[in-house]
This record gives structure tokens, sequence and C-alpha cells, in this order.
């Protein structure tokens, strides 16, 4: 099942936004999820109808989006008219309180490719139940994206027009095959926070010196990469986070140290504190073009509005969305609507997206498909919240994700297959990895002992375990 969902993944890393057949192979295997899910019910025989009663729950936003946008196709504010060979735009009087769909053969593609996307990483939900899936899954994945960056670092540094000599790039594309660069900068600050939190992991299980033995060298090697990635390609906001994420695992180091060692533990407590500091004044000197790319040079070009025109692009798209709060325009609706809206003076540029996701989900979904999708990261911190234990690599992967939630409000990540992938993959196993039970191991080539659940229910108590004990030892 892994293999084929690992592959839809890697589709969205290296043909999202490029090959006109990318959206409908990564929908396809998207989908393909809910088969597996389907199957691995039918399997377990047990609590099957608990089972699609939970997925029901978690695609109820899907669900949702999809019937109102179903419905609004008999409501269409926007219509296309052709005429001598050339496309035009056609208002249309509509009802402000019905669903409306604008351009429904354009429209329906990122709704269904969305849905998709989101069916394949809730398989990581209800599906995985072996701690060591989930870290493999974590490991190959994020040195998968490490390896893209070096790749788009040498199509960038010899400017050339294929990258590996295979695949076009796009005019501006930098770091693998992202359309913008700061859509690789959110990609890759997601990576590098789970592969930072992944890091702090090992260490926490095994010694320093056993971790570089087995490879800890390259992990950390692809870390860097990752970072540096972010911070040729991002703004001013990335860096920063970057920062932050440093400065995390720094004090985590500081706090998991033995009282005994007090000169180490202070120094990463300094080093910590000053990252902080590093970061915020980055962001300070940077605060008036800190939506656009901090380096600038000709290997890697500046992208990015500056606040003016931004806040221009803010205040159209709010009043869009105050037009038709409830069910917003359609799902793709943006760039029309807005060119057909507009009031203020934008200049010659016709702006796909409002460089801010949550205002564009607004138009285009309206109030209740967006509070819709919000609720599900919400419900699922909140039940983190209320476990037991919370292991550490859950809130790396928690404060990471929320980082790319803080960049959709100044930004447009979640317009990119990948990074829409990758939150909500790690959202879910931040939350699935503090549930799963944990293999008490520091060896991976030591055979692990794996209990069914009447065992593990009859070596609960220490009677228990004395008889579980004693079996064993009549069978030997």
């Amino acid at each position: 099942m892994w293999h084929l969902i690992a592959l839809g993944i890697i589709a969205a890393w290296v043909l999202g936004g490029v090959v006109s057949l990318a959206p409908p192979f990564l929908t396809a295997i998207g989908w393909l999820g809910l088969c597996f899910f389907l199957y691995h019910v039918a399997e377990e025989g047990q609590g099957t109808v608990n089972m699609h009663r939970k997925l029901a729950a978690y695609l109820y936003p899907f669900l949702l989006a999809t019937a109102i946008f179903i419905i609004g196709m008999w409501n269409q504010p926007v219509a296309e008219i052709e005429r001598a060979g050339v496309t035009y735009f056609a208002l249309q009087a509509t009802s402000p309180l019905m669903p409306a769909t604008t351009l429904p053969a354009s429209g329906w593609l990122p709704l269904v490719m969305g849905g998709a996307l989101y069916m394949a990483t809730l398989n990581v939900l209800l599906v995985i139940k072996a701690e060591d899936v989930v870290r493999r899954i974590l490991l190959v994945l994020g040195i998968s994206a490490a390896v893209l960056a070096l790749l788009g670092l040498f199509q960038a540094m010899l400017q050339l027009e294929r990258l590996a000599g295979v695949i076009r790039v796009p005019t501006g594309t930098y770091f693998s095959l992202f359309p913008h660069p700061h859509g690789w900068a959110s990609f890759g600050l997601l990576w590098t926070g789970a592969m930072i939190g992944l890091g702090s992991h090992f260490i926490r299980h095994m010694r320093l010196p056993i971790f570089l033995e087995r490879g800890g060298i390259w992990f950390i090697l692809a870390t860097i990469i990752l970072a540096a990635s972010v911070v040729l390609t991002g703004t001013a906001f990335h860096v920063f986070f970057i920062f932050l994420l440093l400065a995390i695992a720094a004090l985590d180091v500081a706090h998991f140290m033995t009282a005994k060692k007090k000169l180490l533990k202070g120094g990463f407590w300094l080093a910590g504190m000053a990252m902080i500091v590093i970061g915020v004044l980055l962001l300070a000197v940077n605060v008036q073009s800190a939506t656009r790319s901090v380096v600038d040079t000709s290997v890697f070009p500046a992208a990015g509005l500056d606040w003016q025109e931004q806040s221009l692009l803010y205040r159209e798209s709010w009043k869009l969305f105050l037009e038709k709060p409830l069910f917003g325009w359609g799902p793709g609706s943006f760039r029309p609507v807005l060119a057909l809206h507009q009031s203020a003076d934008l200049g010659n540029n016709a702006y796909a997206a409002a460089h801010a996701d949550l205002l564009q989900s607004l138009v285009e979904n309206g109030l209740l498909v967006t509070l819709a999708w919000i609720s599900v990261p919400v419900i699922i911190f909140v039940r983190f919240l209320r476990l037991k234990s919370h292991r550490p690599l859950s809130w790396y992967l928690f404060a990471t994700c929320a980082m790319g939630l803080l960049l959709a409000l100044v930004g447009f990540p979640f317009r990119y297959p990948a990074f829409l992938f990758s939150f909500w993959l790690l959202w879910f196993i931040a939350h699935r990895w503090s549930v799963i039970p944990h293999l008490h191991t520091t060896d991976i080539a030591r055979p692990v002992l794996v209990f069914t659940e009447e065992e593990r229910q009859q070596t609960a108590s220490p009677l228990g375990r004395y008889r579980h004990r004693r079996k064993h030892r009549k069978k030997r």
C-alpha cells in the first residue's frame, strides 16, 4: 500500500505544476488511498461500521465542498464567451446567498486533486499502527526532499533548461520543479523541521557516536542542504522560522542533557537564545520587504510583492469575500473574478492568487467550507493535547506545520500539491506518533517482539507479565 502512496508523493514533488498529465495522475494515485482503506477495513473484519463512520467524519469537509460546487454549477457568476478565436469573460447576475461556481471546467480538478491528496495522507492517521513504518516514511521522504533540493541547486547555479538533463524546467523555477521559489521554501521548511525532529528522536534513543556510525552524518548533511535551500529561496519569514527551528533544537538538547554536563548544557541554552535573537533581528531588518526573497542574485533572483502592492491585493480580496461570504465564488475562481470586480489600480498584472491562502480560501470556498477544513487540524490537535503522554517528535512536527500555517497568512504555499500533501502527512503523523506503541530499543537490527492486542492486555499488569513469561518458558 505504502509503495503506491510514496509513488504519489514523489510524483507530486517531481511532476507537480510542470507536466500537463501530473494533476490527473496525482488525483488517481491519491484516491487509491480510499481503496487501500476499504481493503484494510475488510481485512480486519472488526469495527467496520465504526471505521466507516470515522472516515466519513474526516471526509466531511471535502464532501461539503463537493456538494456546494455541484449546486453552484446552476448559479455561475462568470461565463466564457468565444468570439473570433478570443475568449471573453462575461458577468452574470447571481444571488449572494446561493452557492456559486465560476468556470466549472477549470475548477473541478483542483477540488478533486486536493481531496485525493488529503485522502492519501488520511491513511496514516487511520491505518498505520507501527512506529517503525512511520519512522521510515519520515526518513525516506525527508532524504528525498534533500536530494531534490540538491538537484535544484545545481539546476539554478548552472542555469540548466532541463533538471537532471531530462525534465524541462519552466522559466523562473528554482529548487525542484516549483513554479515559484517561495513554494519550494515553504515545502523545504516543513521537511527541515521534520528532519530536525527525527534527528532529535534518534539521538534520544541512541548515543551520538552510534548515530554517526549508522549514517547520521549523511542525515545531518541532508538537513543542512534543506535548510540552506530554504534560506536561498525564501522570504524573511522563512529565514526567521529556520532560526526558530534551530533554536528549538538547541534548547531541546540543553533540556535533554544531564545536570552533570553543566558547561555543555549552558552552551546549547545560549546558542538557542542567540538563534532566536538573530532570527528576530533579521526579520526586523527586512520587515518592509518581508514577503520578498531575502537573497537576490543572478543565480537566485528575488520574487514576491512589496507590502503596498500586497495590501491592495488583500483589500480587493476581502471585498470579494464580503460579496459572497457564505459559499464563495467557487474553486479556481480568484483570477477571473478579481479581474472583473477590482476597484483599485493593480497595474497590468493578472493575479491568480491572493498571496494569502486563508483569504483565497474565503474568496473561493466561502466561510462554511473554510471553517470545515480548519476544523480538521484543530480537532486533531485537541485530541493530541488530551493524550496522557506527548512524545518530542510530535511537538516538532506540530510546531513546523504551525509555521506553515503562519506562512499561509502572508503567502500561498497550499497552492502547491507537494506542500499540501506534506502538511497533512506531517500533521497526521504528529498525532499518530504519540498514539502508536513505542518500541523500547535502540538497535534497529535487533528482532522486535510484536504483541497482539490480546497479549498486550494480558501483560498490562505485573501478574500478567509474570504469567506471560512463564507461558513462553514452558514453550521453550
